[in-house]
């Protein structure tokens, strides 16, 4: 059947189609299509053939980078648990060794306390000097006006003399205990800025340490002298 008898048959079939300009049109088109189908095929025929057609097996250049790969991949996966365990290892050394290094410089390296007998008549006894902060610590809370505060100064006063009669023989110490009975202390600066203080009945404890046998320096004296009193904030 030719393209004209096809557009005939359709024409007939339809009803659609009345005019014999559109007849015309739609036969010619028909026809050119029919007539360009078979090279068509043959064009996408010959196309298929030439691209590559894709095999279920690799290539042995692609099987051979994989084998690598996984072999890789299993050698690193066995190396992991060893290197964990050497940084670990190192950073326990690491550690020990920071730690000895903070000991030696923080307690090995420093001077070693001495006593009185050590320390002479010109050194400082690290080993007496706290042996009356825990005699005065022991005494337990020693307020202004307390008993225990007596205690305190008597145990002081024993102690400047103590000093005094044992030192060098180019140095003079000397003593005083005083007693205030009553006086104020306008405080200018802290937390209690413009505050006054009044006490009263206060006894202290001053050396007053100078060279013996130099008259001249006698205006350039030491003065040693501290709190012995406790206040509340000191055991809160």
């Amino acid at each position: 059947m030719t393209a004209h008898e096809r557009s005939q048959r359709w024409r007939r079939t339809s009803g659609y189609f009345k005019f014999p300009e559109f007849d015309f049109l739609l036969t010619f088109a028909l026809s050119r299509v029919l007539d360009s189908f078979p090279d068509s095929m043959k064009r996408l025929s010959e196309c298929t053939s030439k691209m590559p057609r894709r095999s279920n097996t690799s290539p042995p250049a692609v099987l051979a980078s994989a084998a690598v790969y996984n072999e890789s991949s299993i050698e690193q996966k066995g190396d992991r648990p060893q290197r964990s365990a050497f940084l670990w290892v190192a950073l326990f050394i690491l550690l020990l060794n920071g730690s000895w290094a903070v000991y030696y410089y923080e307690i090995q390296n420093l001077p070693l306390p001495v006593n009185t007998e050590q320390a002479g008549k010109r050194g400082f006894s690290e080993i007496s000097a706290m042996n009356h902060v825990k005699y005065l610590a022991e005494l337990g809370p020693h307020p202004v006006g307390s008993n225990a505060l007596d205690v305190a100064l008597e145990y002081v006063l024993a102690a400047a003399e103590n000093i005094k009669q044992t030192a060098h023989w180019e140095v003079d110490v000397q003593v005083d205990l005083f007693h205030a009975d009553t006086g104020a202390n306008r405080l200018v600066s802290g937390l209690f800025k413009g505050k006054t203080l009044i006490y009263s009945d206060l006894k202290h404890v001053v050396l007053r340490i100078l060279p013996k046998y130099l008259p001249e320096a006698a205006e350039h004296v030491i003065l040693v002298s501290s709190h012995i009193d406790t206040v509340f904030s000191a055991y809160v």
